[in-house]
């Protein structure tokens, strides 16, 4: 007999997002029967069940059906063994979903098959669909998609009509970053014109240091300006770094909109600082050429220079997971000033306090995603995953993808890395370095990005012309 399937709830749906390559589609069609269930994917509707069971299936369920489909019985012990060694992950499915994890892997011929396998949880998945049907997630998660999937930095921003009227609206960039209704409005601006995979915060890095109490604030035409830490007295008066939320509570506000908003196929990411980006702001007062105020108190005040770079990891840890809990599905480290760090100094101001995050956040939230994003490090590009514990390195546009492909994306997912003035010209050349970047990161897990944000003055007809590049329309 056949039974309609009841809609489902938290604590029973599930995402089986992939099967191993050997299933044929008849086959999942009667496994996804046996599970009572519907893969969660945005274009999927749900159908007729049949044997539909109460909850989500246990061992004894999958080793049962294993036994009762001897023809079968290989590809169904796949799925049992992963659900055996990782047991542990259902009692966070009342929380979350599963699915199948395909980790990219890679050797002298940058692609060894199936790659190794294991089961994820997925912290929130809610009426958007599950996570892991998102193309970003998957992605990140190690996946080789043929047409990757794309978003822009700063792609709320400038560039758009909508978000300068918006803008005008809320007075000031702070106050917009401020008010969770408008920041959630521009974040979501450019999902809604590029139909995009992934939706960032609209907030700045310097909301940190705002949180930590200096004085921050944005001046029409030349930028940040910042009260400064350049003495032990100016380092004590900080908050600590567990005390910022209150002031930073719209912003989680913005992503909790944000994410009862976005199209099911779209992820939402969150983000802050690197610490050395942060902190050469905080010392300077301003953005400057070469960070040479930072350099000097690394130099003449090693102690209170290294407490500053502490107490931001620690900030940033405690900022990155709030976002987390708020409805952030990945994050982003940007470390925008990374290449000014030589020798000792990058591992100790850039990789160090990467690591740290990372491994914080893995530890809080060990299904979040984290991008990492050491502008300008050149061939210290490589290696920055397996260091840092980064889940994705993104590069920016002085870096070659065919040099990346074989010494970066070995390690796991790359995203980038085209140049942003191509969204100013357009044209033929947009169109033949979009591909180029697609065929050289085509064997591994890639997001397609800039090499930087976007510029106000880009043309958004243009940024519709890469898109369609990517999808293969053009």
């Amino acid at each position: 007999a056949r039974v309609d399937h009841k809609p489902l709830g938290l604590n029973d749906r599930h995402v089986l997002h992939r099967m191993h390559g050997t299933i044929d589609p008849a086959f999942q069609q009667r496994l996804l029967d046996f599970l009572g269930e519907q893969a969660l994917a945005a274009e999927f509707a749900q159908r007729p069940v049949g044997h539909a069971i109460p909850c989500r299936p246990d061992h004894h369920d999958l080793e049962r059906f294993r036994l009762e489909t001897g023809r079968r019985g290989k590809e169904v012990a796949h799925l049992f063994g992963l659900r055996q060694r990782k047991r542990s992950a259902a009692r966070a499915n009342a929380a979350g979903t599963f699915t199948i994890r395909h980790h990219h892997a890679q050797g002298s011929s940058r692609q060894r098959g199936a790659g190794q396998c294991s089961l994820l949880t997925s912290a929130d998945p809610d009426s958007r669909g599950g996570t892991m049907t998102k193309k970003l997630l998957r992605t990140l998660a190690g996946e080789r998609i043929d047409i990757p999937p794309v978003w822009m930095m700063r792609q709320a921003g400038r560039h758009l009509p909508e978000y300068r009227e918006t803008r005008t609206r809320a007075g000031d960039f702070l106050a917009l970053c401020y008010t969770p209704e408008l920041a959630a409005e521009v974040t979501l601006q450019p999902i809604h014109r590029y139909d995009l995979d992934a939706a960032i915060l609209f907030a700045d890095i310097l909301l940190v240091p705002d949180a930590l109490g200096l004085d921050v604030r944005f001046v029409e035409g030349d930028g940040p300006r910042l009260s400064t830490v350049t003495t032990r007295a100016d380092f004590d008066a900080l908050r600590d770094p567990d005390a910022i939320h209150d002031h930073l509570a719209p912003v989680y506000d913005t992503l909790r909109i944000v994410s009862g908003e976005l199209p099911p196929k779209a992820a939402l990411i969150g983000f802050a600082g690197g610490p050395w980006t942060v902190a050469s702001y905080m010392i300077a007062g301003r953005g400057t050429p070469g960070q040479g105020p930072a350099h000097a108190l690394k130099t003449e005040q090693p102690g209170l220079f290294d407490a500053l770079i502490e107490h931001l990891t620690d900030t940033t840890i405690s900022y990155l997971s709030a976002q987390i809990e708020a409805g952030a599905e990945a994050v982003k480290l940007f470390d925008s000033w990374a290449g000014s760090l030589r020798g000792e100094d990058f591992e100790n101001y850039a990789v160090e306090p990467t690591r740290r995050i990372v491994g914080a956040l893995k530890s809080r939230h060990p299904d979040a995603p984290v991008i990492a994003f050491p502008r300008e490090a050149g061939k210290r590009y490589e290696g920055f995953a397996r260091r840092t514990g980064a889940d994705c390195v993104a590069l920016d546009s002085s870096v070659d993808p065919a040099w990346a492909a074989r010494h970066v994306q070995k390690d796991g997912p790359v995203q980038g890395n085209l140049a942003p003035h191509l969204l100013v010209a357009g044209g033929g050349a947009l169109i033949r370095e979009t591909r180029s970047i697609l065929e050289a990161f085509k064997t591994g897990p890639h997001v397609f990005n800039l090499g930087h944000g976007i510029t106000p003055d880009a043309n958004p007809d243009n940024v519709h012309l890469m898109i369609d590049t990517i999808r293969k329309r053009t």
